[in-house]
């Protein structure tokens, strides 16, 4: 080793170390000292764990334990935290989007050029050819980040991005703090079987070179603790394990910045011995899990370290740094113990580090956040206290307590319990009166009702605490059922998840895309990718409800596109577009390209037809002339139906009427005959009576046909009088 430094102590020389195991010991002993201080955080880290878990500490389980009393655990932590990451992951990785894009660095001088083309500006006749240029120029850095989008989307779902986002929220949600790392250089082996020049067929293996991202687990990163936001930390470590047989591979990785014989230093110490002090967190996460600890792990605690890095260690680990006034760069060092492997200058020109760190809930006193378990600690543990209130309460007042005077009875079969049909035998000096005092029965007083209460309103004290109301969570309760109240009710009740997504956007999206696009640059071949842009972050725009999306745009197109005064205004293609990835439709299935729908709008313009709008409104003239047409033969047909009918029922009532006089002159005329014949018959019987004579029977008779004679003259004039008066008279047929 170069530059070695003599460690001493009075009367004696101990140890000669290089400058590289000197900052191998200190890098060891500060990463001690960052975990010690973050032995608080991982304290409140196994709280929410088990929270989520729905297990108590084992001091209390045995406190419950010796008081024999419940152990019940009402999870509602683990139902708010999975709702919690699902949303977040629901807004910001929707399946038919992104939530962001690369547009070209906007340089106003280029733009106010290229409307000169449009015919904006100066009303010139001809654009000029600095304007032309400046179209040429901004057409070329449009294609140029439209080719790095798509770049960037294919790295991205190489290394399934959207899959280590969602476990990064996951951890954010229960723990409170997500890691996503990236870019980070990921080889893939690629090989093709291709023909030789004999005929005979050969593989070829090619190693490729791809930028990916991960989710790094928060126990494993350990940032400089003195700092409250990740901008301002001066250096960061990560953990990995390797095995032996990974690190012996380490010694023909010698081109990659591996020291072999820092490797083999490695090689030759006990696992064991490289593992940090106040790592016990991990062994209390492997006990939750039913593992065993870490110390009988045969594996090596490796650490990445990323930050200052003096020039003399630069040096000796022998990287190419060149002639530098700083006493130390940014660096990249990876170790284990006090045994430094590897020492790099930081691969990016830009200096940043690949760790993007995102919080559920801000602290404002550290890195780490505050978790979903956290937020709703204390309406936890008033639901589990009122539960197991709840169920001693109802154990104990089951059944009665029943006290045994044991002087006044025995038990015939020597057993004091009380079971069906049971015979007791009473003390022979004992009188019947006092036997019936035996027994004494006690029951306890039961309070569910008033636990209930306690655990209702703990309840709904954990919704306003975590967050997360139920409305959010599918279940309706007493709101409007209709669609747009019930979109409403949603996007009030995502108002906290915006600022939630919003912070997302800026502490992980633009910081993770905007390394890919540096890697990029610096890294790429192609270079028709490559130029000056930005990152647009545009994880809010899932944010509205997509059924009352859906609903405003499609009004907007109704009532705006074909206004005159708006429609230039509108791009057609993109609003359609729009209108169906709101419907979560894929437009790719259903609409042309935007060059195939501009190549057959420019064909019909040249070919002199009409303008389709122009069309569309004859048509729709047309339609409406045809319809009033067709509406007012509608109403002449009615009409003309309706006076027929009611000429029909005029008739049928006359014909009603007339049936109904006739019905009734027979019916009066054969009562009248009816009349006639009783007359007689009762005639007939008065003479049978009286003994009349035949002279004065036939006298009587006479008289009675006289009479009845007259009578149907009157009935048949009053008949003749009905014919020919109006129907208002009745004369005796009504």
């Amino acid at each position: 080793m170069n530059n070695p430094t003599e460690i001493t102590l009075p009367g004696e020389v101990v140890e000669q170390l290089s400058p590289l195991d000197i900052f191998g010991v200190s890098r060891f002993r500060d990463l001690e000292h960052q975990l010690q201080q973050r032995s608080l955080v991982e304290q409140r880290w196994l709280e929410d764990l088990r929270q989520y878990r729905g297990e108590y500490e084992p001091s209390f389980v045995k406190e419950l334990e010796d008081a024999k009393k419940s152990q019940a655990y009402v999870n509602i932590t683990r139902e708010k935290t999975d709702a919690w990451a699902s949303q977040m992951g629901d807004m910001l990785f929707p399946v038919d989007d992104k939530n962001y894009g690369i547009a070209p660095s906007p340089t106003p001088r280029l733009s106010m050029l290229a409307k000169q083309v449009q015919g904006g500006m100066g009303g010139e006749q001809q654009p000029t050819t600095e304007a032309q240029m400046a179209v040429r120029t901004l057409a070329a850095a449009q294609a140029a980040a439209t080719a790095m989008e798509k770049t960037i989307d294919d790295q991205l779902v190489a290394c399934d991005y959207n899959a280590e986002s969602r476990r990064m929220l996951h951890y954010a949600a229960k723990i409170g703090t997500g890691i996503l790392k990236g870019p980070i250089v990921e080889s893939a082996i690629k090989q093709a079987w291709l023909p030789g020049e004999d005929g005979s067929w050969s593989v070829e293996i090619v190693k490729d070179l791809k930028p990916g991202a991960r989710c790094v687990l928060p126990w494993d990163f350990v940032p400089d603790m003195s700092a409250t936001r990740f901008a301002d930390c001066e250096f960061v470590y990560e953990r990995e394990y390797m095995t032996k047989k990974e690190l012996r591979k380490l010694l023909n990785l010698e081109s990659m910045g591996f020291i072999p014989d820092q490797v083999e230093k490695l090689l030759a110490q006990d696992p064991s011995t490289t593992r940090t002090r106040y790592a016990e967190f991990v062994d209390q996460i492997r006990y939750l899990c039913g593992l065993n600890p870490t110390n009988q792990d045969s594996r090596y605690e490796v650490w990445t370290y990323h930050g200052p890095v003096p020039l003399d260690v630069m040096k000796v680990a022998g990287v190419e740094i060149g002639e530098l006034e700083e006493r130390e760069v940014d660096g990249v060092i990876i170790f284990s113990g006090d045994v430094i492997l590897k020492v790099t200058i930081n691969p990016m020109d830009t200096m940043e580090w690949p760790y993007s760190v995102y919080v559920c809930e801000p602290d404002e006193g550290s890195i780490f956040g505050l978790s979903m378990p956290y937020l709703m600690r204390h309406p936890q543990r008033i639901i589990n206290s009122a539960w197991r209130a709840m169920l001693d309460n109802a154990a104990k007042t089951v059944g009665p307590q029943v006290v045994v005077n044991k002087r006044l009875i025995t038990p015939s079969d020597g057993n004091w319990e009380a079971t069906p049909f049971k015979v007791w035998e009473m003390d022979a000096n004992v009188q019947w009166a006092e036997v019936q005092k035996a027994f004494g029965v006690f029951h306890f007083d039961s309070r569910q009702s008033e636990m209930a209460n306690i655990l209702q309103l703990a309840l709904s004290l954990l919704d306003r605490e975590a967050g997360v109301p139920m409305i959010s969570q599918g279940e309706q309760g007493q709101v409007t059922p209709t669609l747009g109240g019930m979109s409403m009710l949603m996007n009030a009740a995502n108002a906290v998840r915006r600022q939630q997504v919003k912070e997302y956007d800026d502490n992980i999206t633009k910081p993770m895309i905007r390394r890919f696009y540096n890697w990029n640059m610096q890294f790429g071949e192609d270079a028709a990718i490559k130029g000056d842009f930005e990152v647009q972050a545009r994880g809010t725009s899932a944010l509205l409800v997509k059924e009352i999306q859906t609903a405003q745009l499609t009004q907007i197109l109704d009532k705006y596109s074909q206004n005159p005064k708006f429609a230039p205004m509108f791009n057609e293609y993109d609003a359609m577009a729009t209108l169906f990835q709101s419907m979560h439709i894929d437009a790719a299935k259903i609409l042309r390209s935007k060059d195939e729908y501009e190549a057959a709008i420019k064909k019909t313009q040249e070919s002199g037809q009409q303008d389709p709008a122009l069309i569309k409104l004859q048509m729709e003239q047309q339609l409406a002339q045809v319809k009033f047409e067709h509406e007012t033969q509608l109403a002449q047909m009615k009409s003309a139906a309706a006076l027929q009918m009611a000429q029909m029922q005029a008739s049928l009532k006359q014909q009603e009427l007339e049936f109904s006089s006739q019905y009734k002159l027979a019916t009066m005329q054969l009562q009248h005959e009816d009349s006639q014949r009783r007359e007689r018959i009762e005639l007939l019987k008065l003479a049978q009576a009286k003994q009349m004579t035949q002279a004065q029977l036939m006298v009587e008779l006479e008289k009675l046909d006289k009479q009845q004679t007259h009578d149907t003259q009157k009935f048949m004039a009053e008949v003749k009088m009905k014919q020919i008066m109006p129907p208002t008279g009745n004369y005796g047929l009504e």
